[in-house]
């Protein structure tokens, strides 16, 4: 089962949730943007993915998680736009929910070391 992170507490990251609520394979793990420490709180959650809203796209944030787990996949969707931004070491389309559950379904899960 792979981990999914839905940073945010917009409109958009609730649509998403509810779309992949019916996939068996996602565990689907919401986390309030506003709260302090929320990127603490994404790292400890080891995910295999995090959807953001690009209407709250803070760069410092996607980059400092990638520090720390450099093969996580990274979604931004902007329904304003009707875009999304993949930072992935693997190339994607994204142009449908469909789109978006593919992707998330064949991208690598990762070994995350537990400390001792």
């Amino acid at each position: 089962m792979k981990k999914v992170v839905l940073y945010g507490n917009s409109l958009v990251m609730s649509a998403i949730g509810a779309s992949l609520q019916d996939c068996p394979d996602f565990e689907v793990l919401p986390v309030d943007s506003s709260i302090p420490d929320a990127q603490g709180c994404v790292v400890a959650l080891h995910p295999d993915a995090v959807i953001l809203d690009l209407a709250t796209f803070q760069p410092n944030f996607s980059m400092a998680l990638w520090k720390v787990q450099p093969d996580l996949l990274l979604i931004g969707v902007d329904l304003m736009t009707g875009k999304s931004l993949v930072l992935s070491s693997q190339p994607a389309r994204l142009q449908t929910t469909d789109d978006l559950i593919q992707l998330l379904r064949t991208s690598p899960t990762q070994v995350v070391p537990h400390a001792d």
